[in-house]
């Protein structure tokens, strides 16, 4: 029997927002929650990954910052994670799961040809999971039969 192994491309939110290194960290809180996200990648001018931000970054930057009432002057690349889970589109999603389990990682970027082009979170992780038991059970039911 041969199955078809889904890509990480398959299951990804395409087109992620992004921020720049020298994003203020309180504009990079308004866009997290403009948009409901909690992971943002940092891009430098030349369109490279440099960083990814985490709400849980973010949240903890911020609770400091105001302590000192800085967090104007704060930036995201003093406060994101400097090297990111990067992984092509056509990586076989059950590669990226795996590293993402071992890591504890909420996160992977995804690129093509090293531009990025996604973002996998274990929120897609879950609604793909969701989709999947949906599926079963669905397969599972049987038809109504006429009496």
């Amino acid at each position: 029997m041969t199955t078809n192994i889904p890509t990480v491309c398959k299951a990804m939110t395409p087109f992620p927002h992004s921020v720049t290194p020298d994003t203020p960290i309180a504009r990079a809180h308004e866009l997290m929650s403009k948009y409901g996200i909690r992971h943002l990648p940092i891009k430098n001018d030349d369109d490279e990954i440099t960083g990814m931000l985490s709400h849980r970054d973010l949240e903890l930057a911020l609770v400091l910052a105001s302590r000192v009432d800085i967090s104007d002057e704060v930036n995201c690349e003093e406060v994101c994670s400097p090297d990111p889970y990067v992984v092509e589109m056509g990586t076989p999603l059950r590669d990226v799961l795996d590293t993402m389990a071992k890591r504890h990682i909420g996160s992977t970027l995804v690129t093509k040809e090293g531009k990025l082009v996604g973002i996998f979170t274990t929120t897609d992780a879950c609604t793909g999971f969701r989709d999947l038991i949906s599926d079963i059970e669905s397969e599972s039911e049987l038809p109504d039969i006429p009496s």
